[in-house]
This record gives structure tokens, C-alpha cells and sequence, in this order.
């Protein structure tokens, strides 16, 4: 078996983020086209946010968990 885990750069992670915070695609969506995990989507938005105090409300976002 290969190694399952992926390397993503911070230009696509931030890319994800964009098309999930600023566009208003879903989580769901935006992992599939892309082919990584929600958990992983959902943790991307999370440190972006946090980073970044945007003012967004993150619990909109990622929804409760």
C-alpha cells in the first residue's frame, strides 16, 4: 500500500480556503473537486480564520462538529 499522506502547499490550501470563505461553496463540495478530506478542508479554514481574524463567523463555516 502507498502512503495515503498528501503534501498540499499553502498556495492551494489557501486557494480551498478562498472558494469555501469568500465564494460560498460548500465544504463538501470544494473537498471533492479537489479530492482532499472535509476534515482537512475544515481544519485549513479554521487556522485561516484564526490567522487571519477576518471577522468571519466560523461557526457558519465549518458548522458544528
Amino acid at each position: 500500500m502507498g502512503n495515503k499522506n498528501r503534501f498540499y502547499d499553502d498556495e492551494f490550501k489557501a486557494s480551498a480556503v478562498k472558494m469555501v470563505v469568500e465564494k460560498g461553496r460548500t465544504i463538501s463540495s470544494v473537498a471533492k473537486d479537489l479530492g482532499v478530506s472535509q476534515p482537512s478542508l475544515r481544519r485549513w479554514i479554521k487556522w485561516s480564520l484564526l490567522k487571519y481574524s477576518s471577522g468571519v463567523q466560523l461557526s457558519k463555516i465549518i458548522g458544528s462538529q
